[in-house]
């Protein structure tokens, strides 16, 4: 599965992005880390460019508030039919069934364990959820 992990916006707390992207490479996930201070824009990009079978943002800051619906949207736009799964620890429950209501997969808050978060990836894997490239 490849997997495209990214914060967005002015966010520069990559320590959870780093983390996660170190416990799914050390499980056989390919994982493409875009780094700080992408737009929605440069994401969906690199899904396409990439063939990303899950986006993977990281939320440190509140900027998800503001590019979470731009990159959704986005996305829809293209046609590409990508599980966004979002992480951090200033994640509220307000926040969880905001981002869900967005149509956010999967949604990780403090204290999350690399146990919880491999489990949700395999079953995104017996779904077919990730299954080809992003459909457009």
């Amino acid at each position: 599965m490849r997997v495209l992990i990214s914060l967005l916006g002015m966010d520069q707390h990559e320590v959870g992005a780093l983390t996660v992207a170190g416990i799914l490479r050390d499980a056989g996930y390919e994982v493409l880390y875009l780094g700080r201070f992408q737009t929605p824009q440069s994401i969906i990009r690199a899904a396409l460019e990439e063939d990303a079978q899950v986006i993977g943002i990281s939320c440190y800051s509140w900027d998800f508030r503001l590019f979470l619906p731009q990159l959704m949207e986005g996305l829809k736009a293209e046609g590409l039919k990508v599980p966004v799964v979002v992480g951090g620890g200033i994640l509220s429950e307000e926040d969880e069934r905001w981002l869900r209501a967005l149509g956010v997969r999967g949604v990780f808050r403090a204290g999350s364990t690399p146990e919880q978060i491999l489990s949700f990836f395999a079953s995104l894997d017996r779904s077919g959820q990730r299954r080809g490239r992003p459909t457009r």
